[in-house]
Parts: structure tokens; sequence; C-alpha cells
């Protein structure tokens, strides 16, 4: 079905992965915890029905699931550009597009990182969702974010990634760790503050309609929906043009 570039590259991400086990033993850990926070999450009952202390106990698990996936993409993503290893000229060197090597890297980083985002979305939101069963906006949301979230974590760590890659070092803890590691994860620590002072004003207008009655007009979210929409793709173009241009740089 897939044509005979695509899957020799899908091929060889795959065997790339696989070849270190510290790769796939750290993925199944972050599961397992994820696992345990979501069902941990999934049974929470809030019982003190105030506004503030919902909204800033809202923001806490959200931040957490948005800390969640920025930690999964540079574990995960920041380090694929350099464990290519020093035979990495071999492939920029083949009658391969370069846009479909960085695709497929961003397309398989990006499928990891939104599984476990949404899965913990949509646990952090169900407690909220059982206090206003007949009007699930909250999860609705909070899964339009997160999936903005997911595509510009990814894309920002793959990006980033190629531009600092280190293909002499072969160990991807190392490679999560360096120093143009840090830089990636404090920017998108930013990317991650500025999307929760966006959401803060309508988070706190829907509690209130919720506990105090006030009235709640769902177009209130359109406008912080647009600047989460437009500054994930804005961030997201900028990391795909720097990550392409890293590929296109001499070995």
């Amino acid at each position: 079905m897939l044509t005979p570039q695509t899957e020799a590259l899908l091929k060889k991400e795959y065997f790339q992965f696989i070849r270190e086990p510290s790769q796939w033993i750290h993925f199944l850990v972050m599961m397992a915890l994820t696992l345990i926070f979501v069902f941990a999450v999934g049974n929470l009952n809030l019982r003190l029905r105030v506004t503030e202390v919902q909204l800033l106990t809202y923001l806490v698990l959200f931040a957490f699931g948005g800390f969640l996936t920025s930690s999964v993409a540079l574990r995960f993503a920041f380090p694929m550009v350099s464990l290519e290893g020093m035979s990495f000229w071999l492939l920029l060197s083949s009658p391969i597009d370069r846009r479909k090597i960085y695709n497929i890297k961003f397309i398989l980083g990006l499928v990891g990182v939104m599984v476990l985002a949404l899965v913990v979305t949509i646990a952090t939101n169900i407690p909220f969702v059982r206090l206003s069963a007949s009007r699930p906006l909250l999860m609705y949301s909070g899964i339009f974010t997160t999936f903005w979230i997911s595509v510009t974590m990814v894309s920002m760590n793959l990006g980033f990634g190629g531009f600092f890659a280190n293909y002499s070092e072969k160990n991807p803890i190392r490679i999560a760790s360096s120093q143009g590691a840090t830089l990636t994860f404090l920017a998108t620590l930013l990317y991650l503050i500025a999307i929760v002072t966006v959401l803060i004003l309508p988070l706190n207008s829907y509690f209130q309609f919720i506990f105090v009655f006030r009235e709640f007009n769902p177009a209130i979210i359109v406008v912080p929906g647009t600047i989460v929409a437009m500054l994930s793709t804005a961030l997201t173009g900028f990391s795909f043009v720097f990550g392409m241009n890293s590929l296109r740089r001499d070995f």
C-alpha cells in the first residue's frame, strides 16, 4: 500500500527505535505511569464547589498534561535526527526527498505523543464534565487545545533537535539532556505558560456559570481558541522551516 521509499523509511525508523533498549523501555514506563495517573484522576471527587478552587484544580491538571506532553516530545522527538548517526549522509545523498524524511519523523513522533496527551486530557476532564454532564464544552475545548499543543511540542522538539543535532552521540538520553534540549524545553514551557494565560478568563467564566449561575456565552472561547491555533501554527511552521534547514546543512 505504501511506496517503496516510504516503506523503507518507516522500517528504518522502527528498527532505529527498537535497537536501543532505553527507547522502548522508557516509552513503556511512561505509558504505565500515564495509566496510573489516568485511573487516579478519573476517580477524582470534586466536592468543594467553589469557582476559584475548581479553576485552580483544572489549571494544575491542564498544566501537568502539557508538561507531560513536553517531556515525552523532548525525550523521543528531540533525538530523532541525532540518532541517525554518522551514516546519515548515506540517506541524505540518496534520491529521497528530504521533506519526506522529515515528515515521517514528525508523523511518527506526533502519533505517540498525541495518544498519551489525549488520554491524559480526557481523564483530567472527566471529573469536571460530571459537574455539567449536559454541557461537555470543557471536554471539547481540552481536546482542541491538546491537539495544538501536541503538534507544536513535537514540531519544536524535532526542529530544534535537528538544529542541535549531535550525530556522534548514540545515547538518546544524553541527547535529550544536552544544552540544546534544555533550551528547547524552556521554549516549550514558555509556550505552555502562554496557552494557560490565554485560557484563564474563559475557564473562569465557565466555572462561574456552573457554580454561581452567571451568564455564559460559548462564543467567549472563540477568541482564545483562535489565539491558541494561530500561535501554535506559527511556532509549528517556524520549527518546520528550522528543522528542514538543518537537514540541508553540510553533514
